[in-house]
């Protein structure tokens, strides 16, 4: 894996299609529970490192947060119930400090009956929780047979009520134009927030679509100033 950054701020970035202001940091956890998406490799993030060491990094990538616009987006290679409850509870506290008002997770729908506990907690101090869920696409075959993201579309639009955000994969070998398109139209109907990610090519086996990547970044130029949709142009910001 590259080396990655771990904390960026969201602010007129030029990768960065119609992003909200917040700051975001890439924290480690125990290893993804799922683990078994053929696109990724980030989950190498979180293997070979004692939960001394991971609780210690973390607290030092937490030290970078300001609360410059309260609100922060935790990424950590899996989802907010992997990382250790020690870094759970320094989150707590530096939203608590720094007046944070909403604060991003990622959790896997495997997660789905855990979400209320998390709003719970931070409701003690009155900041909001809101959940992305990575879909990739609403190409259920294409989901489960090439990305190999066991999520049946039943169980996405039966649980979407509950995630604030669809996470969208664009830019992948044997995707197509109209899969993207519609995978955005869909999207739009169940969540209230899209963001879409341009994939970069990595250690995984799945290539990148270059045709389709350079026609997407033509095509997002008509998606700015939809509030509904984010697009990261550039999916190695972390």
């Amino acid at each position: 894996m590259a080396l990655m950054q771990r904390y960026i701020v969201i602010n007129k970035q030029k990768n960065i299609i119609n992003g909200e202001k917040r700051e975001m940091v890439l924290l480690r956890g125990k290893p993804c529970s799922y683990g078994k998406c053929a696109f990724c490799d980030y989950h190498l993030d979180n293997v070979g490192h004692t939960l001394e060491e991971i609780i210690l990094f973390n607290r030092d990538v937490l030290s970078h947060v300001t609360g410059e616009f309260g609100v922060l987006e935790v990424i950590n290679s899996g989802s907010i119930f992997e990382i250790p409850e020690e870094s759970l509870n320094e989150i707590f506290e530096i939203c608590k400090k720094k007046k944070i008002h909403k604060i991003y997770f990622e959790a896997f729908i495997t997660y789905k009956e855990q979400l209320e506990k998390i709003k719970e907690k931070f409701s003690e101090i009155s900041t909001k929780v809101k959940f992305r869920l990575g879909v990739e696409s609403f190409s259920e075959n294409f989901r489960i047979n090439v990305l190999r993201k066991g999520i049946l579309n039943t169980d996405i639009l039966a649980y979407a009520s509950q995630y604030e955000s669809a996470c969208l994969l664009v830019g992948v070998e044997g995707q197509t134009r109209e899969m993207v398109i519609s995978d955005i139209e869909e999207a739009k109907k169940h969540f209230n927030k899209i963001t879409l990610n341009v994939f970069s090519a990595n250690t995984t086996e799945i290539k990148e679509n270059r045709a389709l990547k350079e026609w997407f970044y033509a095509y997002s130029k008509e998606l700015r100033g939809e509030k509904q949709i984010e697009v990261f142009l550039d999916n190695d910001i972390f």
